[in-house]
Formats: structure tokens, sequence, C-alpha cells
């Protein structure tokens, strides 16, 4: 599902709802669903970056 645009306020709509009970947040974008669904479940992404200096 997408989101799309509200024709009466010309807002996108929020169409991306948080599956955990008693949170009310919605998103315009997967990407930032997944990203808050991380604060219930305390998964952290991290990245690791290696220098080689030969």
């Amino acid at each position: 599902m997408e989101a799309g645009v509200c024709l009466t306020c010309n807002r996108i709509k929020s169409v991306f709802v948080c599956p955990f009970e008693n949170c009310t947040k919605t998103f315009s974008k997967k990407s930032r669903l997944t990203h808050h669904v991380m604060t219930h479940t305390g998964e952290v992404r991290i990245l690791i970056i290696i220098f080689v200096d030969w």
C-alpha cells in the first residue's frame, strides 16, 4: 500500500500503521515505519567500517 495525497487538504496520507498494540503511530513511508518498529523491538542497525592501510 502506498501513501496518497488527501484531495481536501493537499497533505500526504499516512497509510503505514505501527502493528504494535497501544501504538497509534502512522507513517507515509514504509522505511519510516520500519525504523519506528525497531524502537519497539530494541533492534539496532550497526554500520561497521574497517579501514585497512597496506
